[in-house]
Parts: C-alpha cells; sequence; structure tokens
C-alpha cells in the first residue's frame, strides 16, 4: 500500500489514511493496491501518462463509444456540483497541473471544503469524501475516449480554509480507475427511497439503528449513511462484512460514507469509498480497529 507524504491531521485516536490516499486494506480492497499520489515525483522522475489496465469496480460500462461522452470542464463540474452538497464543498476548480508535479497533460482538481471550524479527522472525513466524489465524476464527464481517469486528473489538492482565511491541504490523490463505468444502482435506476430501504434493512440486519441516509448523485449515485451501535459486541470482527454488504463488491454505488456512533453519540468509526476517484479513508476511536476487525495496509 503507498503512503502519501502530504500533510496529515493531528489527531488523538488512531487515524488511517485522513490524509490522502493511503486506502482502506478491508477485504482485500483493490484500492489498496491502485491508489497512488502522485504530487512529488522522485528526483530526476518524469511522470507519464498510464498506459497499463486501470481498475474496474461496475461490471458494465457506461457507453460502448468512449470518445462520444464529453462535456466541457465548466459544465462537468455544474452538473457535478448539482449532486452535491454545496455547503460542503465551497469552491472546485480544474487547472494545469502545477510546474512541481512535472505533469505536462491533464487537469489537477482543487476544492476547498467548509467543514464549521473543525478540523478534528473524525469531522473532515464526510466533507473529503464530497470532495472526491467530485473529482472523480468530473474526471469521467471530461474523459471522452480516455480509458484510465487518472490520465484525465492526475491529481488533486483538497483545502481546508482556516479560520485566518489560509487554505491547508488535507487530502490529494488520483487512482487508477476505469472511465465510465455504470455501478449496479445507477444501470438499475434504482429510486432514492428503494436506496434508503436497502440500506436501512442492511444496517438493521447488523444490529444498528439507522440514523440518516441520504443519497447523493456526483454522476450515479453515492450514499452517506449514519447509524448507532446498540451492542458494540453486534460489530465484533464484523465491519468489512458491514461495508461488503452496504456496497457489494464495491460495484453498486459509486461512493459510501458510513459513520457508526454509540447510542450517547460518541464516535466509533468512520469510513468513505469514492470509487471513481480510486480513494477511501477510515478513521476509528482508539482500539476499534482491532475490535471491529479493521485491517491496517
Amino acid at each position: 500500500m503507498s503512503r502519501s507524504t502530504r500533510p496529515s491531521v493531528a489527531a488523538a485516536a488512531a487515524v488511517l489514511a485522513i490524509a490522502t490516499v493511503t486506502l482502506i486494506s478491508l477485504a482485500a480492497s483493490p484500492l489498496a493496491a491502485k491508489n497512488r499520489d502522485n504530487s512529488q515525483p522522485r528526483a530526476g522522475q518524469q511522470p507519464h501518462l498510464h498506459a497499463g489496465t486501470p481498475h474496474s469496480y461496475a461490471r458494465e460500462s457506461m457507453i460502448a463509444g468512449r470518445g462520444a461522452y464529453r462535456v466541457t470542464n465548466r459544465a462537468a463540474i455544474a452538473q457535478t456540483m448539482a449532486g452535491l452538497n454545496s455547503a460542503v464543498i465551497s469552491s472546485v476548480a480544474l487547472s494545469a497541473p502545477p510546474s512541481r508535479s512535472g505533469y505536462t497533460t491533464g487537469n489537477w482538481f482543487r476544492a476547498t471544503i467548509g467543514a464549521e471550524g473543525s478540523s478534528s479527522p473524525e469531522h473532515l472525513l464526510p466533507y473529503i469524501w464530497q470532495a472526491s466524489l467530485a473529482q472523480g465524476a468530473i474526471a469521467d464527464r471530461i474523459a471522452g475516449a480516455r480509458q484510465n481517469l487518472a490520465n484525465v486528473i492526475v491529481d488533486s489538492t483538497i483545502s481546508i480554509r482556516s479560520l485566518d482565511g489560509t487554505l491547508r491541504p488535507v487530502a490529494g490523490g488520483a487512482g487508477d480507475v476505469s472511465s465510465h463505468q455504470l455501478f449496479a444502482a445507477q444501470a438499475e435506476n434504482m429510486s432514492d427511497r428503494a436506496i434508503e430501504r436497502s440500506m436501512g434493512a442492511t444496517l438493521r440486519s447488523y444490529g444498528l439503528t439507522p440514523v440518516r441516509i441520504q443519497v447523493l448523485h456526483p454522476l450515479g449515485p453515492a450514499v452517506s449513511v449514519r447509524a448507532k451501535v446498540g451492542t458494540l459486541g453486534d460489530m465484533r470482527g464484523r465491519f468489512a462484512s458491514l461495508l461488503n454488504a452496504l456496497n457489494p463488491g464495491q460495484s453498486s454505488y459509486e461512493g459510501l460514507y458510513l459513520e457508526l456512533d454509540r447510542d450517547d453519540g460518541t464516535p466509533v468509526v468512520r469510513a468513505s469509498q469514492s470509487l471513481r476517484a480510486g480513494m477511501g479513508q477510515v478513521w476509528f476511536a482508539p482500539g476499534m480497529d482491532r475490535y471491529l476487525g479493521i485491517t491496517h495496509g
């Protein structure tokens, strides 16, 4: 598993993958092998287009002729942001890669998140998740015939605005992911209500109480889930199983955010998948990695 050199977020609790693109290592997640950080090439190394086979999560492609599916950068940003929460992401832009990166082609994605004054990792994670959803959906919309989204958006910088107005990078990266994937919920044209019912039933089958289920549409459906853990023992060693039940094979939804709390509101774990960007993150309270069965990569 690759680890990023970008700034991490300080935290008293244990943190895995809150900084950039270190990935959840759960149930042999293919994300871990495919994600990378391009921000700092080695001395003398010239970044290049990736000609290898990018990873596909979905079982279907959105279109047969990839070259027909392309919009302008401005339209892609507008269409994507219409399906996300504008209160979470305050700004999004595409630009040429900075000269320090060594890239001469492709786009650099930049997003500013508004995290309501808190920079704790468990608080930042859902904001970073929506920004990475935007990154993946925008890349897919402008990909055209390019088959690897890491050649469309070569890297990214997701920043939080500090109280003094300065921007502090907290996340970024890009994964080798196939363009124009058609995730199952999108292929089946599932309604938001049907998705909510399915998610609620899955949570209850694990002894969890649904608190909030929100369906977003960066491109296809992505789901944010919050639930309470009544008896923590019901989740012992079952976290990877729960993630897979909510997003089977990482092929039903292009994104998943999961937040589990105790009955008194004490956070237990936060996890996210942003599959078109090839990014995933997890935060857990001290000791919960061993208890829930979260594997470190």
